[in-house]
């Protein structure tokens, strides 16, 4: 009975050491398990939030609807737990629970706390078997609900450089990218090549499509370096001040393929989705793909990324499809950082330019020509457009307590869209 009570013995002992930042992980060297305590709490507040639609009238940024935001709206950007293991020199994993962008739009009542949608999610549930393949060469197999490995997984949001996402990153955080799944990672001293095998976006599939198949989600991704001493071990958008040097180069391809939705689903009393049988469903694959580069000098780090994403949907009766129709869209952006140091702490400016144009092609007679877009591409970007992000950040222990304060200007690529937010948000992870 001897491994129970170990086991039991550290549990316990990770309660008593909740309060100490640097007392969160605890080892059994007996045993060769350690088993740490995974926190990461962002509290924001959206400023100003100032917008107009594409005619020119009021628009509510916060909630994606015409109308005016309040002056303030706060928010739970991120409230993750959990903890991360490793046994011995092969096993390890995460489990992470999750309750994240709370109150940023929900309704208040007499009784708040009733009426808002707080409730915990599963986030990570997954184990790794690590092998050395040769002497510098490892090789990691992943199952279970996880990320697939893509530039938004590869660089945790907790580095993040804005308080918002980037477009490019915002794009690769959609659902189809963190289901349960199967993973494969090489890691070599200037090269990583990961490819994953998930569920798709969905398990609902529409009964009228009889016959075929819901399908998978697919990914690859690799990043190489020029050689060993400038690979980065571990990709962040700020190094907050740290010395060192590094350049990285990835590219990522995605496709959530084969997803069968009913043209005229309705979601039940229970929460659950039904379909009326109408005779007609759709058959959509999503696909996004491009690189991303990483650059650190000292206390200089820089990031550019591009993407280009496909949705294709083939609607369809129960004997023929109808109509087949391709709408693609492209993505970049580049930011850069300097942190300086300033009386035991780094004071970071930074700077931002993203370019968002949601319907760049499209079989559609007159889609692209008609777009006029309003800030709602996302919780943290604009439509179609331009968009700049200005901000300063103060890292008073790294990116385990840091404050950030940045200010997006956000213009339509067609019509009279516009916003203006200021976002600050503070940070604690470890």
């Amino acid at each position: 009975m001897k491994h129970p009570v170990r086991t039991l013995s550290i549990l316990a002992l990770m309660g008593a050491a909740i309060p100490a930042v640097h007392a969160v992980s605890v080892k059994d060297e007996a045993e060769g398990l350690s088993v740490s305590l995974k926190l990461n709490v962002q509290a924001r507040v959206s400023l100003y939030n100032k917008a107009d639609n594409a005619t020119g009238g009021s628009f509510d940024p916060i909630r994606g609807q015409n109308g005016r935001a309040e002056e303030a709206r706060f928010d739970e950007r991120r409230v993750r737990f959990g903890t991360s293991f490793k046994y011995g020199d092969n096993w390890a994993g995460q489990m992470i629970i999750r309750s994240d962008n709370q109150d940023r739009v929900a309704g208040f009542a007499k009784d708040s706390e009733s009426t808002q949608n707080r409730n915990l999610q599963l986030y990570y549930a997954y184990i790794q078997r690590i092998d050395k393949i040769g002497d510098s060469v490892t090789g990691t197999i992943s199952m279970g609900l996880q990320k697939a490995f893509h530039s938004e997984s590869a660089t945790s949001s907790s580095t993040f450089l804005f308080p918002s996402d980037s477009i490019c990153k915002q794009l690769a955080d959609g659902g189809q990218a963190r289901n349960p799944g199967l993973g494969y990672l090489v890691s070599a001293p200037f090269l990583n090549v990961g490819v994953d095998l998930q569920n798709n976006s969905t398990g609902v599939k529409d009964a009228d499509a009889q016959s075929r198949k819901n399908g998978m989600f697919y990914s690859g991704r690799i990043e190489i370096a020029p050689g060993a001493d400038w690979m980065i071990a571990k990709r962040t958008e700020s190094f907050a001040g740290k010395e060192g040097q590094g350049l990285v180069l990835g590219f990522d391809y995605q496709v959530d393929e084969g997803i069968t939705n009913g043209n005229n689903q309705a979601a039940a009393a229970n929460g659950a989705i039904t379909d009326a049988a109408n005779g007609t469903y759709n058959y959509v694959s999503n696909t996004q793909f491009g690189p991303d580069l990483l650059f650190h000098w000292n206390q200089i780090t820089a990031v550019a990324e591009f993407r280009e994403k496909s949705a294709k949907t083939q609607a369809n009766n129960t004997t023929s499809v109808v109509s087949n129709n391709t709408v693609k869209g492209q993505f970049w952006d580049v930011q850069v950082a300097y942190a300086i140091p300033v009386s035991g702490v780094f004071i970071e400016p930074a700077i931002r330019y993203s370019k968002i144009d949601n319907v760049k092609s499209s079989t559609v007679a007159g889609a692209v020509t008609s777009e006029k877009s309003t800030y709602g591409s996302g919780p943290d970007n604009g439509g179609s457009g331009n968009q700049w992000d200005i901000g300063v950040n103060c890292y008073w222990n790294g990116h385990a307590i840091k404050t950030q304060l940045a200010y997006q200007h956000w213009t339509a690529e067609d019509g009279s869209g516009k916003a203006d937010i200021v976002r600050l948000q503070q940070q604690i992870n470890f």
